[in-house]
């Protein structure tokens, strides 16, 4: 059952609005909120009662804290997963990007070193057609590939 003891609503009787304005700790004369007034005093100044209360209500801030601390450790639990899944997924996504650029760059140093040796065979090729010293065109070779 749920009372909304601050509701605004002028469709109750006046024993319910009275008996609303004790839970929210307002008085009046009613014979009904007088006995039960008198009964709470009683039972607030009853210490088996009392201790009963506190028991009960310290067992009910215990079962809230075990149930948070629960809460707690599974929220984390299903972070952790979600996190770890996450990072896996942008990991592969970043490590094949890496890859991928790691590969063309691999890719166009090759290239360019074959297109180099290709030239300077091209080039060996036209010296010795011109009649070059083939020691010289060797140094020169060899002086193109260390610069590399």
């Amino acid at each position: 059952m749920i009372m909304l003891a601050k509701g605004k609503a002028d469709d109750i009787s006046p024993k319910l609005k009275n008996f609303l304005n004790l839970v929210r700790g307002i008085t009046s004369q009613d014979s009904f909120v007088k006995k039960l007034e008198k009964k709470l005093k009683y039972a607030k100044q009853n210490a088996v009662w009392r201790r009963q209360y506190m028991l009960a209500k310290i067992e009910r801030l215990a079962l809230i804290d075990e149930a948070m601390a629960r809460g707690r450790l599974e929220g984390k639990a299903e972070g952790r997963l979600e996190g770890r899944a996450e990072g896996r997924l942008e990991g592969r996504a970043e490590g094949r990007l890496e890859g991928k650029l790691e590969g063309k760059a691999e890719g166009i140093a090759i290239g360019e070193k074959r297109g180099s040796i290709k030239t300077l065979d091209t080039t060996t090729l036209i010296l010795k057609d011109a009649g070059i010293a083939p020691e010289i065109i060797e140094k020169l070779r060899a002086s193109i590939l260390n610069s590399q």
